[in-house]
């Protein structure tokens, strides 16, 4: 499998070199618009890979015609959030960065599936769709995996569970302010958990979470996850990207590559994988839970709401339709 990354910065090299140690594609190209950066990265790379001796290729360099009969093509080139700035306010300048890639890879791999990184994530995968003129299946936006990451790594956090016990969560949404973390997916973390220390404990009881509240569960059989703080717990998840932007003063890009990375697993799969990832449908770019597989998003899910959640979803689609309607493509 050949996979194109554009942008050889901290998120495109981060997943170039995930790539080629990981074993998922036989050639890798970077490409940016400062040459000499692609070109190091990809020598860097490649040298790595022979640590392993692998035999993965990597080039560098900024032209687009290195994309050529790529499978995947990854846009993770803009501008990078500063401290203080808001997502949307990177739109103007990324969008056209955005646009001339996606367009560039609809020229040279016009059977490739785009994942698109840049933010403002939701905006800028319909900017990559628009442009590149490909179907809405063979564009993805990769930001609901690291939402769901982050949403893990508090629970985690805060209860001490092993994360072996917190299985792959439905963050939907509006990557950043707008990500709706489903109460229903708490439930089933907690109710996962607590059923599989039932069994290390012989299966004291069977545990029917259909007839217990989320807090009975947390009270009585997830002791270490407090659920008074679940609100608190679904803020610092959606503020963990701003939080890593204040400490480092630049963007995350470790935890990012690898949402790429599972991203492309599920894109190079025959039977496909369940994914939170951005997608095209009804006019808009949102995060939705879907089945992605080779050739792009083959199905989109229905995700278990409450009435609250479905306004939030509601205003989340209001919200990318008026950006939507002030891009100049």
């Amino acid at each position: 499998m050949k996979i194109g990354i554009v942008g050889a910065g901290n998120v495109g090299a981060s997943a170039a070199y995930l790539l080629a140690i990981q074993r998922l594609a036989g050639e890798i190209a970077l490409v940016d618009i400062a040459a000499d950066l692609a070109k190091a990265r990809a020598i860097d790379i490649s040298q790595a890979a022979c640590v392993f001796d692998l035999a993965v290729r990597v080039s560098g360099g900024a032209d687009y015609a290195a994309l050529a009969d790529a499978d995947i093509v990854v846009i993770t080139a803009g501008l990078a959030r500063k401290a203080g700035q808001s997502r949307d306010e990177l739109a103007s300048a990324n969008a056209a960065i955005v646009a001339n890639a996606a367009r560039e890879t609809a020229k040279y791999a016009p059977n490739s599936v785009i994942i698109v990184v840049t933010n403002p994530l939701d905006l800028m995968t319909f900017v990559a769709f628009k442009a590149s003129g490909f179907e809405a299946e063979r564009v993805v936006g990769m930001a609901g995996e690291l939402d769901s990451a982050r949403l893990k790594f508090e629970i985690r956090e805060a209860s001490g569970e092993a994360i072996s016990n917190l299985n792959s969560v439905a963050c939907i949404g509006l990557h950043g302010e707008g990500m709706v973390f489903p109460e229903q997916t708490i439930s089933n973390l907690i109710s996962q958990a607590s059923q599989a220390r039932l069994c290390d404990e012989g299966c004291k009881r069977p545990l029917d979470p259909s007839k217990e509240t989320i807090r009975d569960l947390a009270r009585t059989e997830f002791s270490g996850f407090d659920i008074s703080n679940l609100n608190e717990i679904k803020l610092r998840a959606q503020n963990g990207g701003a939080k890593i932007v204040s400490l480092a003063g630049s963007s995350a890009f470790y935890a990012p590559a690898a949402g790429i990375v599972k991203t492309c697993l599920a894109l190079g799969s025959e039977e496909g994988e369940r994914l939170c990832c951005c997608v095209v449908a009804d006019g808009v770019a949102m995060g939705r839970e879907a089945i992605v597989a080779k050739g792009g998003v083959k199905r989109i899910l229905t995700s278990n709401l409450n009435s609250a959640e479905e306004a939030q979803m509601r205003a989340n689609k209001a919200k990318i339709c008026a950006q939507i309607s002030n891009l100049k493509l």
